[in-house]
């Protein structure tokens, strides 16, 4: 889901550290809300935050992930990205 979050904000890249925390026990069957969200982005490299909650909004689970667009995707384009990968203002010097 994080990844999904960077990836449609025009960030799309591969995992390059993934961080959960588990701020109180994930009941088995019980429904639950995932969110995610793009936060920044700096050249390359693009950061996601996302929790995973109870309809009451009790945080369960809170995760960061740092997603890193790898610069043959700049140059080439990753399978399926007829815009070659490219984004506004981002040389694939960074």
């Amino acid at each position: 889901m994080l990844g999904q979050a960077a990836a449609v904000a025009g960030f799309a890249g591969v995992t390059a550290t993934l961080t959960m925390s588990y701020r109180a026990p994930v009941p088995y069957g019980t429904p639950v809300v995932a969110t995610a969200e793009h936060t920044r982005a700096e050249g390359r490299k693009s950061w996601s935050d996302g929790r995973i909650s109870l309809p009451d909004g009790t945080v369960l689970v809170e995760a960061t992930g740092l997603f890193v667009t790898p610069a043959a995707w700049l140059r080439e384009g990753p399978h399926g990205r007829p815009d070659g990968g490219a984004r506004p203002g981002l040389s694939t010097g960074q």
